[in-house]
């Protein structure tokens, strides 16, 4: 009989191969290896198993929380070698997450990323921004909503009949976004609350024809491949302490917080001249007189930040944009102010990308957007 090597008192003796086997025990009552704070005993698969609770693995710093994952560590019969080995378990509420998360492409990224940024989107828009066809569009968003990344309503209107679907995102596709940013997980309601507050909202045309500005020139973008739309800010993003700030800037720069509320902020890249630009979406409702007083934010943003960007007003009719150039002649501007009448541009099927704006003070004729890169003046974004 021999003493165990870890001090312990228990007799011990050895089998004919040359095991050490207890005199009080059998083999199959021996712990088995397993991470550190973890024993799991090998009389739970003997003929007569008993219930074993739960065993969990202790977090070696930081309390545990009920959104901290512990995993269950569980035995198995069967190794490759013979023996017996633990099986790590995720909980219930862990798994959807990471199984859909290996799943997701590129597109479906950028999907998840638009409506986290920019709240709801329609099929068509999604399918125009996207996708080669409308159809492999909808197959992939049913995919995406029964996973429960997405959800989607259906707007009823006025003269009877309903709107396309809308998307927006859900639970589990919030969860998706704050990862891929690395920021700290959302509550469980936010997606519910949120998606309350965009089908109830007043101003949804609004701010989907805000989207649909932006939206066409992705799809533009998508077929030509010599532009790209670098960078689809919404208005939150533009008033953010030291929002347009560069890393050499002064500090005066990086603590300025802009007095604008663009529609949308983007940057436009055309066969190398890249565009910085702010859109204001216009629907007819405002007095031109309001739309001038926003100009007066963008001077401001110039005069403390030397970020001198076009302003582009995409107006909804050829007349309003002639009242509006009227009254942009009574006043000197420093930053430069462009326009374009949509409804031209839907019928002679243009997108924004294309000759549809009128540049204030421009004697020739209509510009491309990349051709407003020549009214650009400041330093210009450095893009990660």
């Amino acid at each position: 009989m021999l003493i165990d090597h870890i001090g312990s008192s228990r007799p011990v003796d050895r089998d004919p191969t040359g095991r050490r086997t207890s005199a009080l025990t059998d083999s199959a009552s021996m712990s088995v290896r397993t991470p550190v704070g973890v024993s799991v005993p090998v009389s739970a698969f003997s003929r007569t198993p008993k219930p074993t609770p739960p065993v969990t693995q202790q977090r070696t710093s930081g309390p545990v929380t009920s959104r901290t994952p512990v995993p269950r560590l569980t035995p198995v019969r069967g190794s490759p070698r013979g023996g017996i080995t633990v099986q790590m378990e995720l909980p219930m509420a862990v798994e959807p997450f990471m199984r859909v998360q290996s799943r997701l492409t590129d597109r479906d990224h950028i999907l998840l990323s638009w409506l986290a940024d920019h709240g709801v989107l329609t099929s068509f828009q999604i399918a125009h921004a996207l996708y080669p066809s409308l159809d492999f569009a909808q197959r992939r968003l049913r995919k995406l909503c029964d996973a429960g990344l997405i959800s989607r309503f259906r707007p009823f209107r006025a003269d009877g009949g309903t709107y396309p679907y809308h998307y927006v995102l859900d639970q589990l596709g919030v969860e998706i976004v704050a990862a891929h940013r690395g920021d700290e997980l959302p509550r469980k309601d936010q997606a519910r609350k949120r998606r309350w507050h965009l089908t109830t909202r007043a101003n949804l045309p609004h701010l989907l024809g805000t989207n649909q500005f932006f939206i066409d020139l992705a799809a533009h973008a998508r077929t030509h491949p010599d532009t790209a739309l670098l960078r689809w800010w919404p208005a939150a993003r533009c008033q953010e302490l030291g929002a347009f700030a560069e890393k050499n800037d002064d500090i005066q720069v990086k603590v300025y917080k802009a007095r604008i509320r663009p529609d949308g902020h983007g940057i436009w890249s055309d066969n190398g001249a890249m565009v910085p630009f702010f859109a204001e979406f216009d629907t007819g409702t405002e007095d031109l007189g309001r739309l001038l007083d926003k100009i007066d934010g963008y001077q401001a943003l110039a005069h403390n930040t030397g970020r001198c960007w076009p302003v582009l007003f995409w107006l909804h009719s050829p007349i309003r944009e002639r009242h509006l150039h009227q009254r942009l002649a009574e006043y000197e501007w420093r930053v430069p102010v462009a326009t374009a009448a949509r409804d031209d541009a839907v019928h002679n099927r243009r997108s924004p990308a294309e000759a549809v704006w009128w540049l204030h003070r421009h004697n020739g004729g209509l510009l491309r957007l990349a051709d407003l890169a020549t009214t650009v003046t400041g330093p210009l974004p450095t893009l990660p």
